[in-house]
């Protein structure tokens, strides 16, 4: 669980995600795991797609 402006959110993952994920070397696995987090953030870090139909407050 991850504490983010007053918010608590819960990241879940897939059993095979996790499989995949500890297969990896070391500074992958670093890389993903900052990278999800990032996405916990307000605004979210990292690359962020506009899905169709979907409005996103904040474009960046």
């Amino acid at each position: 669980m991850l504490i983010n402006g007053g918010r608590i959110m819960k990241i879940a993952y897939a059993k095979s995600a996790v499989k995949y994920i500890e297969a990896l070397d070391r500074p992958t696995k670093h890389r993903i795991r900052k990278a999800i987090e990032g996405l916990t953030d307000s605004p979210p870090k990292g690359d962020k797609i506009c899905c169709r139909g979907i409005r996103m407050e904040e474009k960046g």
